[in-house]
């Protein structure tokens, strides 16, 4: 005995006319209905465990991360070791640098990088101008229909003749043929 799917299709079509008619309010509502229908899938505990067994993931990962642990633990130990030595070195360092340096002296150098950086910029917008103009310029020297229909054609007979060059030299051996010539 088949299933009444009745109820299903008159669920359907009530949802797809209230999307049709632009009441999204109760399409909403009609789509979960639908939803609320549809019968619950979950798959048991053991499906992953089995997939990855099966596949032998599990054991290979786990193996994998084992192996990454014991070679990443020297250059951790030595990365740790090399920032606390750094840092007894530098803090001294750094602290006797902060007690010599005045606010006059950061304004001054601060304002002095934001003078080259300024200069720079007008230097990289005057060339961005300059290269503008002889892009326009070229683009029209190039778009002018002789010079344009000279291009085209000079690309269209150096396709040819490199097709042509090529065919010429690809060299294609043969069952039959057992002398291959080395240079």
């Amino acid at each position: 005995m088949k299933p009444d799917h009745s109820k299903d299709h008159e669920m359907l079509a009530s949802w797809l006319a209230a999307e049709r008619a632009g009441d999204d309010a109760v399409a909403e509502e009609r789509l979960g209905q639908i939803f609320q229908g549809l019968p619950l899938t979950v798959p048991s505990e053991a499906f992953a465990a089995r997939v990855l067994a099966g596949a032998g993931v599990a054991r290979r990962g786990a193996a994998r991360a084992a192996d990454l642990g014991r070679q990443l633990r020297p250059a951790v130990a030595f990365g740790l070791l090399s920032a606390g030595l750094a840092s007894a070195f530098l803090l001294p360092l750094v602290a006797r640098l902060l007690a010599e340096v005045d606010p006059g002296s950061t304004l001054a150098a601060f304002a002095g990088l934001f003078a080259w950086l300024t200069r720079g910029s007008v230097v990289v917008i005057e060339v961005g101008a300059a290269l503008a103009g002889y892009v326009r310029m070229l683009w029209l020297v190039l778009t002018a229909p002789p010079i344009l229909s000279t291009l085209l054609v000079t690309a269209a007979v150096s396709t040819l003749l490199i097709r042509w060059l090529l065919e010429l030299l690809s060299f294609h051996r043969s069952a039959s043929d057992d002398r291959i010539f080395y240079i």
